[in-house]
């Protein structure tokens, strides 16, 4: 893993400036109220900016003191920054940013990593590199809890910040699912873990593959991650283009002693349970941000947000439902139909 010192920038305050294409930013609302924006920018739609850089991820805060703007300072050194996932754990009052960056003219890209606390960035990291590989549909989220493991098997929760990361990617003769577990101590990335995502599957779980010329694989291209409201695990919900199946993981994190040279390193695979749900008939554009609601029993509620109103499919009981609609207008929002769904996924 490639890690490099950011070069001391004083951060530019902003004026207004055009908005960005809206799938190329990502949003976060704090407990405390404060509401964070990334967005990805064409530098040619800023003034007083002294960079190399094609695209920058400017971060917008929103609090009761106002509104500020700057540019996270790693995006000003080259490159074209997009594709920007946040995440926060409110016991650290830490913001979590993960990011593509392409260079070359777009031939080679890899996906960067770094932190903000108490108004400062972290040292970004380089989190995986390969030239010729186009990485996209990012998303992460956090869990706050290890199982710990003791020489004698016996099993603790303990605390422990771990951000997770997937993301689809594709090189010129294969495109996949993947994942990154990223280990936080005191603030400062210690360990990174990468992995196909293929490799937390039971390929004997696969359901029969569509037979259906209508079907639409793109929803395929798009994994999913959301955290449990415990806090110690994470779900993820992917495709397959070689079976045409989707399959649901949880991760949790875990600490095992009893492993000889382990050290009490995290490990992947780690604390894996498997299901495979198939694929549901669910158009989804290539740019479309798709995100996932997991509840018990299997229950999985995949949706995209967009002016008509929030699409969505459930999988209970072994099946998908159809494609439904939910309206939108000023009496409805997107927000309160993305909690009609919530509550639906998790109804008994």
């Amino acid at each position: 893993m490639i890690k490099r010192i950011l070069v001391a920038l004083a951060l530019i305050v902003l004026p207004s400036f055009a908005m960005a294409d809206a799938t190329d930013r990502d949003f976060l609302l704090t407990p405390n109220g404060t509401l964070y924006t990334v967005e990805s920018v064409f530098t040619d739609q800023l003034t007083n900016v002294d960079t190399h850089s094609t695209r920058v991820l400017t971060f917008t805060v929103r609090n009761d003191e106002g509104t500020t703007t700057t540019i996270i300072p790693e995006t000003l050194l080259g490159g074209s920054h997009t594709a920007p996932a946040l995440a926060y754990d409110p016991a650290s009052e830490a913001l979590f940013v993960f990011w593509q960056r392409g260079i070359n003219n777009g031939m080679s890209s890899d996906l960067v990593f770094c932190s903000y606390q108490k108004g400062k960035w972290s040292e970004a990291t380089s989190v995986d590199s390969a030239n010729y590989h186009y990485s996209h549909n990012i998303q992460i989220g956090v869990t706050r809890k290890v199982d710990q493991i003791d020489e004698k098997g016996n099993h603790t929760s303990v605390a422990g910040l771990t951000v997770h990361a997937v993301w689809w990617e594709e090189s010129g003769h294969k495109e996949w699912a993947r994942y990154a577990m990223l280990t936080i101590d005191n603030g400062s990335l210690t360990d990174i873990q990468i992995a196909d995502l293929s490799l937390f599957t039971d390929v004997s779980r696969d359901l029969a593959r569509p037979n259906d010329p209508d079907f639409n694989n793109e929803i395929l291209r798009h994994p999913t991650l959301s955290e449990s409201n415990a806090h110690d695990t994470v779900d993820i919900v992917f495709g397959d283009l070689i079976s045409n199946n989707m399959h649901r993981v949880t991760i949790k994190p875990v600490v095992d002693f009893r492993t000889a040279g382990n050290g009490g390193r995290l490990r992947v695979p780690i604390g894996v349970k498997d299901t495979g749900i198939g694929a549901p008939h669910f158009r989804s554009d290539a740019n479309a941000r798709v995100e996932a609601l997991s509840g018990d029993g299997n229950k999985v509620v995949l949706y995209t947000s967009g002016k008509d109103g929030v699409k969505y499919v459930s999988y209970s009981n072994g099946s998908w439902s159809p494609s439904r609609t939910l309206s939108v207008d000023d009496k409805v929002t997107a927000d309160a139909a993305v909690d009609v769904l919530r509550r639906m996924v998790n109804t008994d």
